[in-house]
């Protein structure tokens, strides 16, 4: 029980400090880490607290992602768990957030009144200043929709305004406690201080709802000054400051300085902010800066776009007025190119998805090396099941090892040798399917004009790769060689080398200044360290491109450098177009820690 809340603190602690600063996929992989652990301890009195706790990050993280049913979901079942409580009132609020940006506002609205009026009997000042703030958002959206309404709009701004005023008055408890550590003190300040700034940014709304834009540009500049001069951390609250403040500069006329608002970014856009957390209230302002030409293409400190974070949450209006936003700036009149732009958007949502939600959790579960073999099956029903995915991803492929030796050459797709993982054939014949598989990173090394395979004339890589197998198969004799698979596949690097046994690194003087090579190395070292579930060599040349007569190139096989220090941006690509790609390859490997 000792061992299980010292680590689940750990994940808790990360995931929060994830949230801080907006990393929120580490901040899903800490919390379902956390969540993994729970099962162990569900006859203990506490379990459902601890479950509780961690399905309420969840729902706020997916929140945060715009993954509202996710969210939902989440969030009610965590409330069906739990009575009474501090927590019930933190899980009830947000579940007021996500109502909210479901256009569900009466739900929200229930939800809201529910959770100040909890707070309030147990004198809970904090969730006070988030829920009289929230009844005072749905309250202005109320107005707006009920055709400015004047009663609802003067509820809302005395609701901001006491949302203001409370978080101003924790703030100043916070800064003269002594019942906390500085750094304590220092994180709680920060907190209360975001709560400020939002309560600004919305009064700013509904002052502008009501005409007064004086009031407005000076509400919402005060909030900008907030959080700059806390260094909130949360880059998306700076972000919304700067748009709510820009989007009021706009309305008083002063277009060139709210461009420079919306374009302004030191991690996260306007644009990004709005995408992460899509509604028809963020769709509408997302219109008003694509309309003015606000720049849709930054990127943020994840390296993601808000067309990424668009098509990551479904939303497929946001999407189109990301991309009408685009036509209209950088790529204007180039359709081709917003094609490849959406179509890379998705298949990077399909990486997410897959490795975080279906592949990561056989990972931290499951018995030994039977994890491998589960993957398998995972990763085959997953492709099975969505046809998008399908399309987007190469299967598992592998060809016998015999059947490799046979060829005297790599083979070729169109050489019919090529097998494929099938969810059913996996589960119901595992004695036909290979065993054990090795991946080979290599490079290509040949260079004649118009070439069609990676080897040269000689069939170096080949030769290698045949004899590094043996080598192997020697220092492993429990792999039976009849069962051996050698990996053949195009696409979807970080899901294929998870579920293969072992990769071998074809090193050359050249190698590890490649940058696919470095991707792939990278994702093997982060397996083999986190899970140890991995074999990890480099076939090294003891004569460098010297052929022997007979067998290929002389070389030998030494365990990976597990603690080589590498930076994708520094690697040679024969395509530099190519770099956005490796650099997501390379998030997507630290994500499998």
């Amino acid at each position: 029980m000792a061992d299980f809340a010292l680590s689940w603190e750990i994940f808790m602690t990360q995931g929060k400090q994830h949230i801080a600063h907006a990393e929120l996929e580490y901040a899903l992989r800490a919390f379902n880490s956390a969540l993994a652990l729970c099962p162990s301890v569900e006859d203990s009195p506490n379990a459902t607290s601890y479950r509780h706790q961690v399905l309420g990050m969840l729902g706020y993280t997916n929140r945060l992602f715009g993954r509202y049913e996710q969210a939902k979901d989440i969030l009610e079942g965590a409330l069906s768990e739990v009575g009474p409580s501090l927590e019930r009132v933190s899980t009830s609020g947000e579940l007021g957030i996500v109502y909210r940006h479901m256009d569900r506002f009466e739900d929200a609205k229930r939800t809201f009144e529910i959770q100040y009026e909890t707070a309030k009997q147990l004198k809970f000042e904090r969730a006070m200043c988030r829920a009289v703030g929230n009844m005072g958002m749905v309250n202005y959206q109320l107005s707006l929709m009920k055709g400015h309404d004047e009663t609802l709009l003067k509820l809302a701004i005395a609701q901001l305004t006491e949302r203001v005023q409370i978080a101003r008055r924790i703030k100043e408890h916070d800064d003269t406690s002594s019942c906390a550590d500085p750094s304590t003190r220092t994180r709680r300040c920060k907190q209360v201080a975001a709560w400020e700034t939002i309560g600004l940014a919305r009064l700013s709304l509904c002052y502008t709802a009501n005409g007064n834009i004086r009031e407005a540009i000076a509400t919402a500049l005060e909030g900008l000054n907030l959080a700059n001069s806390y260094s909130l951390g949360d880059s998306t609250v700076l972000a919304l400051s700067r748009f709510f403040y820009g989007r009021a500069l706009m309305r008083d006329g002063q277009l060139r300085q709210a461009l420079e608002q919306f374009n302004q970014h030191e991690t996260c856009s306007p644009a990004i902010a709005l995408c992460k957390e899509p509604s028809e209230e963020n769709r509408q302002y997302l219109r008003e800066l694509a309309e003015v030409g606000a720049d849709m293409d930054l990127i943020d400190e994840q390296g993601y776009t808000a067309l990424d974070y668009a098509v990551f949450a479904g939303d497929a209006v946001a999407e189109e007025i990301v991309l009408e936003g685009l036509r209209r700036g950088l790529y204007r009149a180039a359709e081709n190119k917003l094609i490849e732009l959406r179509a890379e958007a998705r298949l990077r949502k399909g990486y997410r998805e897959l490795f975080q939600e279906k592949l990561r959790p056989v990972l931290l579960g499951g018995r030994g090396g039977d994890r491998l073999r589960i993957l398998r099956v995972v990763y085959a029903d997953a492709l099975a099941e969505d046809e998008s995915k399908n399309r987007m991803f190469d299967g598992f492929k592998f060809m016998s090892y015999s059947d490799f030796c046979l060829c005297g050459k790599l083979p070729r797709s169109s050489d019919g040798l090529v097998q494929r993982c099938m969810a059913e054939s996996l589960t119901t014949h595992p004695d036909i399917a290979a065993e054990f598989v090795i991946f080979f990173s290599y490079r290509w090394i040949n260079h004649d004009q118009g070439a069609t395979s990676p080897d040269d004339d000689k069939n170096t890589q080949y030769r290698r790769m045949i004899q590094a197998t043996e080598e192997f198969l020697g220092l492993h004799p429990y792999v039976d060689r009849e069962r051996l698979g050698i990996w053949m596949g195009v696409s979807a690097l970080p899901m294929i080398i998870a579920q293969c046994n072992a990769v071998i690194s074809l090193v050359d003087d050249k190698y590890h200044s490649r940058a696919w090579c470095s991707v792939e190395v990278m994702m093997v070292q982060a397996l083999k360290k986190s899970y140890n579930l991995h074999l990890w060599y480099e076939h090294v040349l003891t004569q460098p491109d010297t052929l022997e007569e007979e067998g290929g190139s002389r070389g030998f096989l030494r365990e990976g450098p597990i603690d080589l220090k590498i930076s994708m941006s520094e690697k040679d690509l024969t395509f530099e177009e190519d770099r956005p790609k490796v650099l997501f390859l390379e998030r997507q490997s630290k994500l499998l820690s």
